[in-house]
Formats: C-alpha cells, sequence, structure tokens
C-alpha cells in the first residue's frame, strides 16, 4: 500500500511459447489480455494460459481479487438464501420444480466460472437439493435439454466415479437419435443440444471415448453452419454469438467457439479441415484492438474480454497443445481448510460429514442424503 491505494503488480513475463501469437497475429493479442481488469480473465488467463505455479505471486492476487469480485459474491449469497418452499410458487408443482432446479443450475453453472467448488457449504446444499431429485432410470423431471446442462454441470464439479452421476450421463448417453445428435430439430437433432450432450460427455475420461459420442462430434462436424431449423437455438447467426449465458437457452449459446472448445475436449485437431475451416474463421475476427466480440459480424468493435480469453485458450489447445494437451485436472480439496471468522457463512467451507458424498468415488450418496432426512422432503 503507498499513498491508501494498493500496488499493481507490474505485467509478469511472457513465457516463450506464446511468441506464437505475436507472429500469428498483426497485433498481439496476448499483450492486449494483459491489460485487462477483468478478475476472472486475468485469473484463468495466469492459471491456464500462462500455466502459472500456484506459489506464484501473480496467480495469488489474482485468485484473491476474483474471489472478492461482487458477482462472485452475489451468485453464493443466491445459493445460500434458496429456499425450495418459498420459491416460484405461483406455478404449478411440476412447473415448479423444474423452475427451481434450473435455477440451481444456472448459479452452480455460473459460478464454476468464478472458480467456486464443491466443498463450499452453499455448493454443497444445492448439490444435495439437486441430486435428490434424481429419478429411478438417472434422469432429472427436465427436458432432456435441461438434463444436458445440468449433467455437464456435475461433471464439471468433478463428480466423475459417483454412480448416480454415472446413472445421469449414461441415460442421457442413450437419448442419442439414429442420426448420431440428440434433441429435435426440423431436419434431424439439435445442434446445440448435441453440443450441450458433447460438452458433458468432455468432462468424463471414459464417456468421452465412446464411439455414441464420435458420432456425435461427427454430427455436429456435417452441420457446420446449418441453420438448426425448429431446434433450440435457431438460424446460422447461432454460430457467430461467441458468448454463453447460464439460465435456460442463454447455456446453449457459444457458437463455433463453443463448438471449437468441445472437440478439442475430445481429441480432435487441425488435422481436421472443418477444425481448421472453423478456427481460420475465428482469427480472422479478431477486431482492431486486437482482441474478439462477442458478435463478431454485428459488432466487432466491441470487445469481449472473456470471449477474447476463451479465444486464446483455444488457439493455444489446437495449434500449440495438441500434441501434449494436458488431461483435466482432478483433484481433491482438503477439508478443513483455513476459514477466517470474517469471511461470509457462504463462503466458507462445509463443516458438514459430507466427506463419503463428495468423494469422486463415493457409491453411497443416497444413504448420505437420507441420513440428512431430505430425501423423503415434501
Amino acid at each position: 500500500m503507498k499513498n491508501g491505494k494498493r500496488q499493481l503488480l507490474p505485467f509478469p513475463e511472457i513465457p516463450e511459447e506464446l511468441a506464437w501469437f505475436a507472429t500469428r497475429f498483426s497485433i498481439d493479442p496476448i499483450h492486449r489480455i494483459l491489460r485487462s481488469r477483468n478478475s476472472q480473465v486475468k485469473y484463468y488467463l495466469y492459471k491456464n494460459i500462462f500455466n502459472m505455479d500456484q506459489t506464484s505471486l501473480h496467480l495469488k492476487v489474482s485468485k484473491r481479487a476474483l474471489n472478492e469480485n461482487k458477482s462472485r459474491i452475489k451468485i453464493l449469497k443466491e445459493l445460500e438464501l434458496f429456499d425450495h418452499s418459498s420459491y416460484f410458487l405461483d406455478y404449478p408443482p411440476e412447473e415448479r420444480k423444474i423452475l427451481q432446479l434450473n435455477y440451481l443450475v444456472s448459479l452452480l453453472s455460473e459460478a464454476l466460472d468464478y472458480n467456486c467448488h464443491k466443498r463450499m457449504y452453499v455448493i454443497q446444499n444445492a448439490l444435495i437439493h439437486i441430486l435428490k431429485h434424481q429419478k429411478e432410470d438417472g434422469s432429472f423431471p427436465l427436458p432432456l435439454h435441461l438434463n444436458a446442462h445440468l449433467v455437464e454441470t456435475l461433471l464439471k464439479y468433478n463428480f466423475e466415479g459417483n454412480r448416480f452421476v454415472e446413472q445421469a450421463i449414461r441415460w442421457l448417453v442413450r437419448q442419442q437419435n439414429e442420426d448420431g445428435g440428440w434433441g429435435n430439430a426440423q431436419n434431424g437433432s439439435d445442434i446445440w443440444v448435441t453440443v450441450k450432450v458433447l460438452s458433458a460427455c468432455s468432462y468424463h475420461s471414459i464417456i468421452q471415448e465412446r464411439s455414441k459420442v464420435k458420432r456425435g462430434a461427427e454430427y455436429i462436424l456435417s452441420h457446420y453452419l446449418s441453420e438448426n431449423k425448429g431446434g433450440i437455438l435457431e438460424g446460422i447467426q447461432a454460430w457467430d454469438n461467441l458468448s454463453y449465458g447460464y439460465d435456460g437457452i442463454k447455456s446453449f449459446r457459444g457458437g463455433t467457439l463453443k463448438v471449437l472448445e468441445v472437440l478439442a475436449d475430445l481429441g480432435y485437431t487441425t488435422e481436421n479441415k472443418m477444425i481448421r475451416k472453423m478456427l481460420t474463421w475465428l482469427e480472422n475476427q479478431q477486431n482492431a484492438y486486437g482482441l474478439w466480440s462477442a458478435l463478431p459480424r454485428q459488432a466487432k468493435d466491441i470487445t469481449d474480454e472473456w470471449v477474447s480469453y476463451r479465444v486464446i485458450r483455444v488457439l493455444q489447445e489446437y495449434y500449440l497443445l495438441f500434441n501434449n494437451r494436458r488431461p483435466i485436472r482432478k483433484y481433491k480439496i482438503k477439508p478443513g481448510g483455513r476459514t477466517s471468522a470474517k469471511k461470509p457463512y457462504f463462503l466458507i467451507e462445509s463443516k458438514n460429514n459430507h466427506d463419503e458424498f463428495f468423494d469422486d468415488n463415493d457409491n453411497s450418496l443416497k444413504t448420505t442424503i437420507k441420513n440428512k432426512e431430505i430425501i423423503n422432503e415434501s
């Protein structure tokens, strides 16, 4: 601190391998994105693109800034205040249940982008409330597309191996259509529902290798720039919307960028000519500021830093990491970590005895829920 102001860290040294961006583009996007004041962008830039060590001062400072982000705190507060007995009461019971589940999934999905994790008290409570609604066949009382969003969110919270989540992802995969996709549009499967299902599968180390998933990926590649008439997102412009949301159909957006992200996680490379075509289009959308817009063909001069981070990341994956892509990290956060009395209640890690429930290889979820006397909750 100096004169009551927090001192800013100097920019970190750019890793040598990222010099590729300076040779690839007339304006180096790495230098531009480094100027971002967005705490999400800064943290994930240092963590995923710069691949900084956990002890790095830059990573620590950016993580602290993200943890203090007002949007993050608001999401956690909303999760803490959720009460199934008082939300969406103006709707019939079945519709109310759908709205409540979708509300929680949207908050949990957004919380992931703010570096929240499954050992946080309010995250645990929301997950338990959702999972107690699972049906015997593994599905949830939601339309197919919202089941896909829910399962994707569970797997992003690193629940691979939990047998109830395993039931859910396997049920989802079994809903595949004969043409290789999922969902329904006028001329076959729904492109964007299929992308969401593939995204869920990409977070499962075994399912992502299944032939059904490969067929789904080929369905997407063979329908690049299709209009998806009658689907959840219609029109060729859906391919151009590079941003996404968290609630309802907003969570199915992301266009060409989202497709590239998912296919990278499924092992696709630039050897595929359609992948090369998408990447070429994406690179050409760089704006005059050296970054990217959420709707590049409509508002190329309006920069979206989160979209820009994602573009840089996907280019890194295809061009710099394609022969040595690192697997999705699987780790456990140790219970009993440091907490502070000054932290809001919703920010602490849970002290509940949920260790078995939140073990990645847990087989006793329903027993735990029953012991907490919520399985039969009306």
